[in-house]
Order: structure tokens, then sequence, then C-alpha cells
């Protein structure tokens, strides 16, 4: 039986890095997605270096990926915080934050769903998604 796979983002440092540790000590393959590899050597890790905030690039990513592997498991760590009044925000840092922290979370699990239900057994969570909608997620990133 192969090991279950789980792709985190972010996983370079930080929680991230945590995390990947704590898959890795699960005997799960850890698919890391960051800008830059983890400063981590494990055979049972792969990295693969890509900017979330970039949308087409996060695209290509989310495909290849569900080509390649089959992903049960995906942990959306990846994040960054660009501290600003709100008469100061520029609307280009909104921009990358919202790819950031919900675009890419969205094309993920878009890319990977299908192939999630395929190797999930129990489908509690998968009956949630599909009530999530744009709006609810743009008042819940409001507030």
């Amino acid at each position: 039986m192969s090991k279950p796979t789980v792709l985190i983002t972010g996983g370079s440092a930080g929680i991230g890095l945590e995390i990947c540790k704590q898959f890795l000590n699960a005997n799960y393959q850890v698919l890391n997605l960051s800008r830059r590899a983890a400063d981590l050597t494990d055979e049972n890790l792969i990295d693969i270096e890509v900017d979330l905030a970039d949308r087409d690039s996060t695209a290509l990513v989310a495909k290849k990926v569900a080509q390649d592997y089959e992903v049960s498991t995906l942990v959306h760590n990846a994040g960054v915080i660009r501290a600003d009044l709100v008469e100061e925000v520029k609307l280009d840092d909104l921009d990358y934050l919202t790819q950031l922290h919900l675009g890419s979370a969205i094309a993920l699990t878009q890319a990977l769903l299908p192939g999630m239900k395929a190797v999930i057994k129990t489908v509690g969570l998968l009956i949630l998604l599909p009530l999530i909608d744009l709006y609810c997620l743009a008042k819940a990133y409001a507030e």
C-alpha cells in the first residue's frame, strides 16, 4: 500500500515547516508548495517552488500535481501580512494577498478535489466544500 500524500503550501519555514515535519513523522509523502525549498531533507518530501500569488503559475502547478500525485490532504498554510492603516492600503497589495490567501486555495482545491474524492473514503468535509461560495469567503475574509 502506498503512503498517503499531503500537499502543504508555505512549508519552507515556520509553522508550515513544522506541519511538514508532523506529516513526515506520520508516514506521509509531503508535497511542499512554496517560493523556496524547505530546509529539510527527507526522501518523502518533495519541494515544488511556486509563487502562489501568481495565478497562472499556481494553475499550472495545481494541474501538474493533480495529474502526477494522488493527494488525499490539502493544508493551505501559505500566507503573508502586509499591514497598513486602511487609508494607506495599496490595492495592488490587496490583490496580491487575496490571490495568495484565497485564490490559490480555490485553484488548488478545484484541481485536487476530483482526485481527493476518489482517494478519501469518508466524505464529511467534502459535503461542506461545495456549499462554500465566494460571497461567504469574501465576507469571512473581510471580518
